[in-house]
C-alpha cells in the first residue's frame, strides 16, 4: 500500500483494493487476509481498530465462502473433525491475543503485525509451491 517515506494509500481505494483481493482470491486462497491486512494498518488507526476491522472483513469473506461452496455441494459439517479443533483455535487464539495486546504498544503492534504477515505469506508460498512441486529438489 506504500512504499518507505510515501504516504499510504486514501481510505477509500485501500479498502476498494482490500475488497476486490479479498472477493478475488478468496475463493482460491483461504488466507485473505495475508493480501489484505497490511491495508487495514493504518496511521489513524488504533490497533484495536486494526484488528477489529481486518477480523470482521475475514469473518464476512469466510461465511461467504461457506455459503458458496455449500450452494455447489460441499458440506463443510461433514467434516467436523478439522472443524472443531479449528474452531476451538481460533477461541484459544482470540483469548491469546487479547492477553498479550494488553503488554504490547502501539508501535511494537505495528511491526508485530508486519512481521507476522511477512512470515504467515512466505509460509503460504512455500506450501504452494511445494504443493506444485516446484521446491522437491530441496
Amino acid at each position: 500500500p506504500r512504499r518507505a517515506g510515501d504516504a499510504p494509500l486514501a481510505p477509500r481505494p485501500a479498502f476498494v483494493l482490500a475488497g476486490l483481493l479479498n472477493g478475488s482470491l478468496g475463493m482460491f486462497v483461504g488466507a485473505t487476509g495475508l493480501f489484505v491486512g497490511r491495508l487495514f494498518l493504518r496511521p489513524e488507526w488504533r490497533r484495536e481498530t486494526v484488528i477489529g476491522t481486518l477480523a470482521l472483513t475475514q469473518s464476512f469473506g469466510h461465511l461467504l465462502r461457506v455459503i458458496a461452496y455449500g450452494a455447489v455441494g460441499y458440506a463443510v459439517f461433514a467434516q467436523m473433525e478439522f472443524l472443531l479443533p479449528l474452531c476451538v483455535a481460533a477461541v484459544a487464539g482470540t483469548a491469546v491475543g487479547r492477553r498479550l495486546n494488553r503488554h504490547v504498544s502501539e508501535k511494537q503492534f505495528r511491526v508485530v503485525f508486519r512481521t507476522l504477515l511477512l512470515v504467515l505469506s512466505l509460509k503460504l508460498a512455500w506450501d504452494g509451491l511445494s504443493g506444485l512441486g516446484v521446491l522437491r529438489w530441496m
